[in-house]
């Protein structure tokens, strides 16, 4: 990795700037690929690395509507397999949901787990929570958690491209 690479992420890590430190790695998985091109390690890697045009269209889609319809003071809660691209689109802060420190499993085991790590990060301060199409199984996986959250809280925003709750 050339010098300049390195420091800029580290910079990234010590600043915390998530969305800098996720696409400083993946120029780095790219690089990394071009090496590995041809190997079962390269075909493995290309699906991380591979520029998906129509997601980014639709991030951008996510972002505005989260613009227009959350306030900008809001904690958002994300649920994006942490990615931080919507955090930085929208300009808005808050937590991937599930958040990895709680959640260092991934996924909730069931919806009562669900249900529980919303409330601790609704203690926390989560005013929103935003499901980007990619993550709509989520309401179909867990029934019982969506249905919670119809009974508890006021959806605020629903297309093809995201759901937004209002979890105050």
């Amino acid at each position: 990795m050339p010098p300049y690479q390195t420091l800029r992420l580290l910079i990234a890590i010590i600043t915390g700037n998530e969305y800098a430190h996720f696409r400083i790695r993946r120029k780095l998985l790219q690089q990394l690929f071009m090496s590995l091109t041809g190997t079962r390690f390269g075909r493995r890697m290309q699906k991380q690395i591979e520029n998906n045009t129509a997601w980014q269209e639709t991030q951008a889609s996510i972002a505005q509507i989260m613009r227009q319809h959350v306030p900008k003071n809001a904690r958002v809660l994300i649920v994006d397999k942490w990615d931080p691209t919507l955090f930085h689109l929208s300009r808005h802060q808050g937590w991937n949901f599930p958040d990895r420190v709680l959640m260092p499993e991934g996924y909730p085991a069931n919806d009562e787990k669900a249900i529980d790590h919303l409330e601790q990060l609704r203690k926390r301060g989560a005013n929103y929570l935003v499901f980007p199409n990619a993550a709509f199984w989520w309401l179909d996986y867990y029934q019982a958690f969506r249905r919670h959250l119809d009974a508890k809280h006021a959806c605020i925003w629903k297309d093809e491209r995201c759901v937004i709750y209002e979890i105050l």
